[in-house]
């Protein structure tokens, strides 16, 4: 079932390139906290450090030239589905379509940044 919203909150970022995510790029460990008292530790890098570091600063609209559903994917893989939320906006004109804004709905911490011979995985 979608969850609809009127607009995206103002703070909202439009990835048009990879320039627009958060610099970091090297592998990093994460501690997620759930709403039900779950903590999940997982260590992350490349583009999909970045579009979680843009996502914990603020929400991201889903559609993007640089694809970052498909890195919103790959962190519900490793966290589960309820890890991101993706709101819909409602059309406001005939014919409009509606269109998403990922952003994260649990707490989720920068732990460390690991060394390059570390390998990216969750741990439970």
């Amino acid at each position: 079932m979608r969850n609809y919203i009127n607009k995206a909150p103002k703070n909202t970022l439009r990835v048009l390139a990879n320039d627009d995510l958060a610099p970091n790029y090297g592998k990093a460990k994460y501690k997620a906290t759930f709403p039900d008292g779950r903590k999940v530790t997982f260590i992350t890098d490349d583009t999909t450090r970045q579009v979680l570091d843009t996502l914990i600063k603020r929400p991201v609209y889903c559609a993007s030239l640089v694809r970052v559903g498909h890195y919103v994917d790959v962190l519900r893989d490793e966290l589960g589905n309820e890890a991101i939320r993706t709101d819909w906006i409602k059309p406001t004109k005939p014919r409009q379509k509606a269109h998403g804004v990922y952003s994260i709905a649990c707490k989720v911490e920068h732990m460390q940044n690991i060394s390059s011979q570390t390998n990216v995985g969750i741990q439970l």
